[in-house]
């Protein structure tokens, strides 16, 4: 098929994700028939650079022959099997390479195929958490405005971007959004100002909150929005000392890091941690009940200060 003849018989047929159809009237999807390194290439030969990685997934190149080996001799081998009460070298493998890495102290992993499902798996951790304690009142989530978390309901209810969610508004669950720093627009005393506003939000709700979940640092599909560290990590301490105040113990924190990497390397953490990837790395680290956050680069220990990671 040429280039014409994808484009006519897609338009026809396939939905695509994040897309406006009505859109593809003017700007119709790109054909692309092979890739190599940082190229695409349509039927016709043109010559495409790949400058986003396939959706900031591809940073080793398109094609990579160790990849490809790889990928081609573990399909002869074992392509899948169901990982409920099933385990296999390549799980362990995984599993006992992570554990040379991440921060002491974390010790159990949960994996996942996708971001927006190690999500859901973080959220449904948090909650029953909550649950098995007696802690049945804490059902709500605290996000920051324009995050982005993911596509299923979940994920879309810990967003705060109207683009992808606000047409499922009503489905969604009632969380509580809390206005995150805009240090292109206002560099000055934003952050102070927002870091007020959660103040108060976590002194409304803290009695109610189940978790809160942040993109650290970098919200990228609000914009490449960044904001200090500082900021973080003073979220982070209102978090848990308006969680402490209240009658009740202090609630889980669940925190998202997302990278782009070529391969999965999900990571997670403390006693019953969720966290997954694909081809794109999530991160997710849930520590009950003591309370920390640990970034890609620095970690932080705060709220309640384990005597060790291990306690």
């Amino acid at each position: 098929m040429n280039s014409k003849e994808l484009i006519d018989f897609d338009l026809k047929h396939i939905w695509h994700p994040a897309a406006q159809m009505k859109d593809y009237e003017s700007f119709p999807p790109v054909p692309v028939v092979k890739g190599k390194g940082p190229y695409l290439y349509t039927a016709e030969g043109k010559e495409i650079l790949d400058i986003v990685g396939s959706w900031w997934c591809n940073l080793l190149g398109h094609c990579n022959e160790e990849i490809s080996d790889a990928i081609a001799k573990q399909a002869h081998t074992l392509e899948h099997v169901i990982f409920a009460n099933f385990t296999h070298p390549w799980a362990v493998e995984l599993t006992k390479e992570l554990l040379t890495i991440v921060p002491k102290g974390l010790t159990h992993f949960n994996y996942a195929d996708n971001g927006s499902s190690s999500v859901e798996m973080a959220l449904k951790i948090a909650f029953q958490y909550q649950h098995q304690i007696g802690q049945k009142d804490r059902t709500k989530f605290a996000c920051l405005s324009e995050g982005y978390h993911g596509e299923t309901i979940g994920a879309l209810s810990v967003g705060s971007m109207d683009l992808y969610n606000l047409m499922y508004k009503p489905m969604m669950m009632d969380n509580i959004h809390i206005e995150a720093p805009d240090m292109f627009s206002h560099a000055d005393d934003y952050p102070e100002k927002c870091l007020k506003r959660a103040k108060e939000c976590f002194d409304k709700y803290g009695d109610k909150l189940c978790a809160l979940i942040v993109e650290p640092l970098l919200q990228g599909a609000g914009g490449m929005r960044m904001y200090p560290k500082e900021y973080l990590k003073s979220l982070y301490d209102f978090s848990g000392f308006a969680l402490r105040q209240s009658s009740k113990s202090e609630a889980a924190t669940v925190i998202r890091y997302s990278i782009t990497l070529s391969a999965s390397y999900p990571c997670s953490a403390k006693k019953c941690t969720a966290a997954s990837g694909s081809l794109r790395f999530e991160i997710l680290r849930f520590a009950p009940p003591s309370n920390f956050i640990i970034g890609e680069i620095w970690p932080y220990l705060g709220g309640l200060k384990p005597k060790s990671l291990n306690s």
